[in-house]
């Protein structure tokens, strides 16, 4: 494939990255629109999307988050421009929503910003196993509090 050709559809893919609101993707994501790119331009045969997606990597076009976790999923993360830690954060998880102190902070009921970033996605719903009771709540909060054991780390 020629220089030319990978240069024209380097720029027609920085022209779909500014297009979209998100700064922040997954390595699906990114296939996904490289996909979306190859409809609309046609890709000489022997360039794959890994291929193409090596190339935006190799040439800065998109660059790489380095991430740590205490539990294992698809953690690489890259970035087109500017992101924020907010934006980030929810790239970990689709779907995924800002919670706890991170939530009371952005909607200004706490002061002190959070030295971490709760993110939290619902779970499915569960079959309930009888009535809640007022002994059940006081043993509830009688505890320690649960704390996550998911966490990720930029290194």
């Amino acid at each position: 494939m020629s220089e030319d050709r990978l240069a024209i559809l380097v720029e027609e893919f920085k022209q779909v990255l500014s297009n979209s609101n998100k700064h922040v993707f997954s390595s699906a994501e990114l296939i996904s629109l490289i996909v979306q790119l190859r409809v609309e331009h046609p890709f000489p045969r022997s360039l794959s999307d890994r291929k193409f997606q090596k190339s935006l990597i190799d040439l800065g076009v998109v660059k790489e988050i380095s991430l740590t976790a205490s539990y294992s999923f698809e953690s690489t993360r890259y970035h087109f421009g500017l992101f924020s830690d907010y934006e980030l954060a929810l790239s970990l998880k689709p779907g995924a929503y800002l919670s706890h102190g991170t939530a009371a902070h952005l909607h200004n009921l706490i002061d002190q910003k959070p030295k971490l970033i709760y993110v939290n996605k619902e779970q499915s719903p569960k079959n309930s196993k009888g009535t809640l009771t007022q002994a059940a709540i006081h043993r509830a909060f009688a505890n320690k509090q649960r704390t996550s054991a998911y966490i990720v780390s930029v290194r």
